[in-house]
């Protein structure tokens, strides 16, 4: 499965990340948008928005790379 490949080479590359931060990598990936994850998650979407720009900032993601795999 291609979407667990990219999680295993993340967790690999960037073992620092926390559970969290594994969890909205994953949502992001599959396209979902920060409205969603705050439904799911029961947050505020301003956190999840911030825990957004964080997570790309912490592992230099562009947006291409958000993108869900073919």
């Amino acid at each position: 499965d291609e979407s667990h490949d990219a999680l295993y080479i993340l967790t690999r590359e960037y073992p620092q990340l926390t559970e969290s931060e594994r969890r909205l990598y994953r949502m992001l990936h599959v396209n979902m948008s920060s409205k969603e994850i705050a439904t799911l998650t029961k947050k505020i979407i301003r956190s999840v928005e911030t825990a957004r720009y964080r997570l790309k900032k912490k592992i230099s993601l562009t947006t291409e790379d958000m993108r869900p795999l073919p």
